[in-house]
């Protein structure tokens, strides 16, 4: 069986932790400090996957579907104390410059 490890070249796969609820709890306080920029609803018509993130964000964890939310809060962990934390760094520092 394929993965996306496989047909992804640089794609880094992390085995999560607990279920997705404690996930979305784990990172809840980074979003929550306005660390993270999810744009809303006047913007999503150049973004045509936005209403969907959003309907998936704003109904989770009883969304039918809760794989975004899922790959979002894995990716605020990974860059949060995953081994991609000093890149994390670096680009903030080249943003904020």
């Amino acid at each position: 069986q394929d993965t996306l490890e496989d047909s992804i070249p640089g794609i880094i796969m992390i085995e999560p932790d607990g279920d997705k609820v404690a996930r979305a709890e784990a990172v809840s306080p980074i979003v929550a400090a306005g660390n993270v920029y999810i744009p809303d609803d006047s913007v999503a018509e150049a973004y045509p996957w936005l209403f969907d993130f959003l309907d998936e964000v704003q109904h989770f964890p009883l969304h039918e579907t809760a794989d975004q939310v899922d790959a979002l809060t894995q990716g605020l962990r990974w860059l949060k104390f995953g081994k991609s934390a000093r890149a994390a760094k670096r680009l903030r520092s080249m943003v904020t410059e």
